[in-house]
């Protein structure tokens, strides 16, 4: 390797440790499609891999194939409506154009697995600064980036949803892959604090799942169940009572603990509203228009689900109203109402997907998500307990679109990729990713 490659390889190792460890910082743009230094980083990454050509030698693996057939369907979907009206054409293209840019962290994985990049260790340093900043936070000494407060974990990401996924790599790639108890002790903290209910339950059936793989005897088996339960007893009922008692003084007033979010959901009461409300919610021919109406003034009833649920009771009116919308048109149940139509937040990838990408997009994507799962790549460790825990928590939360859960998505799948290539019999993944 040239004098001058190792400084490339380095540069792309520094862009993805400042894409890890940045907070969210804008430098600009239009509505939600706002530009961040990290972009231009991306960019000038980009620029390095296809000079030197790793765009075309690194071979795309199967899943990356499904998701360039899903890219695709998103860029029809968004030329066709926007000739139809329902979205602006830049505005929707953004939006695809965003998911492109994660998949470069496909080929930043592939890239610095070859050249022996110690992840681990910098994701080690990031778990520290995660326990120093998350502390601070939530007593108010330093500021939380982005609409959220202090009463739930962000950290650097982008909300306590997106801070909670990150945990969950954490937890996958540290805690169970690496084998380092603590780091993964720590993530399972940061996601309990994070008050992401989907995320946790995911966690926790991941969780059961790795200690059940490692079960030998009943008796491991009692202490697992046993150390489980304790555990969780711990984290929700008074590991930290400053913290689980803390009032989340968000910007629509309401004021609960973590522990009341954690387990408040009425699940009865929402079925039977998305039931009731189908018929009652207003179906949109744009964008623009669903971004005016956006069902607010019905929200009135939400009382019947208590303060910890109200979010729940919104995504039943804003799904309903963007699935109306949807099948309303034939075409549009086919290929979607384009990109960005149901604006920045749906609450609800699935959900998404069929409104922006209709059922061609919402296959596809599925079709990629199974070999994701089915990759013989990802056989090399513990890549598919993530995958599973971002699958689960899309069903509430955007999470496919999420920028942090997404570039260590692609890297990691990048990094067993390059494994796959160099020894496709081993049995596990070298500690420098």
């Amino acid at each position: 390797m040239t004098y001058r490659n190792s400084i490339l390889d380095w540069f792309l190792y520094a862009v993805v440790i400042f894409c890890i460890f940045s907070f969210k910082f804008t430098l600009g743009g239009t509505k939600e499609a706002w530009a961040r230094p990290d972009d231009l980083l991306i960019l000038v990454a980009i620029l390095i891999l296809t000079v030197r050509r790793d765009l075309f030698r690194i071979r795309p693996s199967i899943p990356f194939k499904y998701y360039l057939a899903f890219i695709f369907a998103g860029l029809v979907s968004a030329v066709w409506n926007s000739a139809a009206g329902r979205v602006g054409l830049v505005y929707s293209v953004l939006f695809v154009l965003r998911l492109v840019e994660y998949m470069t962290f496909y080929f930043l994985g592939f890239r610095l697995a070859r050249c022996g990049f110690n992840l681990s260790r910098t994701l080690t340093a990031y778990v520290i600064v995660l326990a120093i900043v998350i502390p601070l936070q939530m007593m108010g000494v330093i500021p939380v980036p982005g609409a959220f407060a202090a009463g739930r974990a962000t950290g650097n990401a982008n909300g306590p949803y997106e801070l909670a996924v990150v945990s969950a790599f954490l937890l996958c790639y540290l805690g169970f892959q690496q084998r380092q108890r603590l780091n993964g002790a720590l993530a399972v903290v940061f996601i309990v604090l994070s008050a992401s209910r989907i995320t946790f339950a995911a966690t926790l059936v991941t969780l059961l799942r790795a200690y059940f793989r490692r079960a030998k005897s009943s008796r491991t088996w009692a202490t697992i169940i046993i150390t489980t339960v304790t555990g969780l007893a711990l984290s929700l009922g008074g590991v930290s009572l400053w913290i689980l008692n803390a009032h989340d003084g968000s910007e629509s007033g309401d004021s609960y603990t973590i522990s009341n979010r954690l387990s408040g959901t009425n699940l009865h009461a929402l079925g039977e509203a998305a039931v009731s409300v189908y018929k009652l919610v207003p179906a949109y021919n744009t964008s623009e228009e669903y971004i005016r109406g956006q069902f607010l003034s019905a929200t009135g009833d939400s009382d019947q689900f208590g303060e910890q649920d109200v979010s729940s009771f919104i995504r039943v009116f804003r799904w309903t109203s963007l699935v109306r919308s949807t099948v309303a048109h034939v075409d549009s149940c086919l290929i979607g109402l384009g990109p960005s139509f149901g604006s920045a937040a749906v609450d609800g990838y699935y959900v998404r997907l069929f409104i922006e990408t209709g059922i061609v997009g919402l296959l596809l994507f599925l079709r990629f998500a199974k070999a994701l799962l089915n990759d013989g790549a990802n056989k090399l460790g513990f890549f598919r307990d993530y995958v599973f825990i971002l699958l689960v928590t899309a069903g509430f939360i955007d999470i496919f679109t999420s920028y942090k859960a997404m570039i260590l998505l692609w890297l990691w799948h990048g990094m067993n990729q390059y494994q796959v290539t160099q020894a496709p019999a081993a049995n596990r993944v070298p500690d420098a990713g």
